[in-house]
């Protein structure tokens, strides 16, 4: 069921913002994720707030308050 939300909360966000967010929950850092897509460590900053913003939205709609309610 987890990998059913996670597959929804996702939905709609590009293909970038996808990329950014794996690569910081697989432990890069900002420096390391910009270094890679070619982008200052501001712009990746804002791409990941805006995928996480995304996703914490998409999970207040399914009734989550939050993440640690899913996790086990």
């Amino acid at each position: 069921i987890h990998r059913q939300l996670f597959e929804r909360w996702v939905d709609g966000l590009s293909p970038r913002h996808l990329l950014v967010l794996e690569m910081s929950q697989q432990g890069a850092t900002l420096d390391e994720i910009a270094a890679e897509l070619g982008r200052s460590r501001e712009r990746v900053r804002q791409i990941l707030f805006k995928a996480q913003t995304h996703m914490r939205t998409k999970a207040k709609q399914d009734g989550i308050r939050s993440f640690g309610e899913i996790e086990g």
